[in-house]
């Protein structure tokens, strides 16, 4: 698949594809927890791949490999649908309220460095990072400080707080039935 982002004022295209396990494999588990923890909630969006968000410090669009986008966003106006000529919504204005980036093996410093202020300067609310390329897999959960997304701390069981999702994250990779990583990640929603 071709990706494109707008990144340092710059058109990047990736015509790499996916790396199955490093890259897709947990990108599909994270974005299936969220978008399940959406809907449960019933406050908005998850959207998995492919929604593209123009921020206000960019002139093309970037697409998180997962996203939300809260109602009450929409109703307030800071996120605008952006029609096609035949009315279907094609990409969004405005920053989304969360996005997660999972580290891809071909291009980790788009995601891990220039994604991670883009995101920052461009209003996104919440922001994951997935890595799966070192030793142990991480997730990074990262939260809108003063001048700079600032990591979540982490809990005595490996948990870090979610304030859009309400709820708590643990990543953890596995060995999967055909030998190779797979990935989980475990929930603990506020309400529990």
């Amino acid at each position: 698949s071709t990706r494109f982002a707008w990144i340092d004022g710059k058109l990047e295209i990736d015509m790499t594809g996916g790396d199955i396990v490093l890259h897709e494999s947990p990108k599909s588990q994270v974005g299936a927890v969220v978008v399940s923890r959406v809907n449960r909630l019933g406050y908005g969006r998850g959207l998995i791949d492919g929604a593209i968000f123009f921020l206000p410090n960019a002139p093309a669009g970037n697409a998180p490999d997962v996203s939300v986008v809260l109602d009450t966003s929409v109703r307030s106006g800071r996120i605008v649908a952006r029609a096609s000529v035949s009315g279907r919504v094609r990409a969004y204005e405005g920053p989304p309220d969360f996005a997660v980036e999972v580290v891809s093996p071909t291009n980790p410093q788009k995601d891990a460095v220039r994604l991670f202020t883009d995101y920052f300067r461009g209003g996104v609310g919440e922001y994951w990072l997935v890595d799966a390329t070192g030793a142990d897999a991480t997730l990074t959960v990262f939260r809108r400080g003063e001048s700079s997304f600032e990591a979540a701390a982490v809990d005595a069981d490996g948990y870090q707080h979610s304030p859009v999702l309400q709820a708590s994250y643990r990543f953890e990779e596995i060995v999967g039935g055909d030998g190779r990583p797979d990935y989980r990640l475990h929930e603990r929603p506020d309400d529990a």
